[in-house]
């Protein structure tokens, strides 16, 4: 009886072509809203989630913000119950815009083949940031006095691999033991090649380059002439997911990491962190592959953002 009566009320509500009055934006944008919560939040759970109740565009010309804040508006979309669940917010912008993160950006709208790859490349990275950083991925035992026990992958100056343990190859590093772990610009090298991108192996300096960065995805983006890479100077409060970091001093980096949102929708800044000579430390849990809180390592200055983009598409 229930989905009965919604479906009805559904056909009153836009049997209609449209207002006969332009409406304003702000108006349009309530209606939106009110129509979400009033109308469909009651019936969520008597109708199955795979089931189109309507367009909300047949009415309400919608545009939903992307992961880089590229607005897209789309003419018709017929939008399931289950993503209504996830809709709560119209805001003023024109035509009643509705905020959306990454995921309820895909459920909600087709996506292009660069926003695919866009959000797909930035869940692989989040994947293998997660994975590197969970030291219980990473326990060994001790085998012999120069290859020391291990919970987790340490922080190795120089290397680039983590599968071998290795004496840390970084120049002037004066560590005996043999390790299993990265440094920074190893970290970062990984994200890359588990995700099928070949990447620089140098220092964090020629990682942060938008140059070298956008060569690195030229494959993986085909003939796209959307993406790109730019440097920004921005305050923590504006990083994204996918967004890479990097630490300078008199203009040169020497370290850098990434901003990952994680399943729960925290932002947090992957790194690996240590430094050459520090050879105990390097091996505790506040050194090597770790996920941090964007205040804890963002507190001070000196740091740069270089972020993987979508221009708008032209038509």
């Amino acid at each position: 009886m229930r989905y009965i009566l919604f479906i009805g009320m559904i056909g009153i509500l836009f049997s209609c072509n449209g207002p006969k009055n332009k409406e304003t934006s702000t108006t349009a944008a309530a209606k939106a809203q009110n129509f979400v919560d009033e109308s469909v939040t009651p019936y969520l759970d008597t109708i199955p989630a795979d089931q189109t109740v309507m367009s909300l565009l047949d009415k309400f010309p919608l545009a939903i913000d992307s992961a880089n804040d590229v607005v897209i508006t789309v003419p018709r979309i017929s939008l399931p119950v289950s993503a209504y669940k996830n809709v709560r917010n119209a805001t003023g912008r024109e035509h009643g815009v509705v905020n959306a993160d990454i995921n309820l950006y895909r459920r909600l709208l087709p996506l292009s083949d660069d926003e695919k790859k866009l959000l797909d490349l930035f869940e692989g990275f989040a994947r293998e940031a997660t994975y590197l950083a969970n030291r219980n991925n990473f326990i060994y035992p001790a085998n012999g006095e120069l290859n020391p026990a291990q919970n987790g992958l340490a922080y190795s100056w120089g290397a680039k691999k983590f599968d071998q343990r290795l004496n840390p190859p970084g120049e002037g590093d004066s560590c005996l033991h043999n390790v299993f772990g990265l440094d920074c610009s190893g970290f970062i090298y990984q994200l890359f090649e588990r995700n099928g991108i070949r990447f620089l192996k140098g220092r964090a300096d020629d990682q942060r380059n938008p140059a070298v960065l956008k060569k690195a995805l030229i494959p993986y983006f085909g003939d796209s002439t959307r993406f790109d890479v730019v440097d920004m100077n921005i305050p923590p409060s504006q990083f994204q997911s996918g967004d890479i970091v990097y630490f300078q001093k008199n203009g040169r980096a020497y370290h850098i990491g990434m901003c990952l949102k994680l399943g729960t929708g925290e932002l947090r800044f992957y790194e690996s962190s240590g430094g050459p000579n520090k050879c105990e430390e390097n091996l505790s849990v506040v050194r090597g592959p770790r996920g941090l809180k964007i205040t804890q390592r963002l507190a001070g200055s000196g740091y740069g953002v270089a972020r993987i983009v979508l221009k708008p598409p032209t038509y």
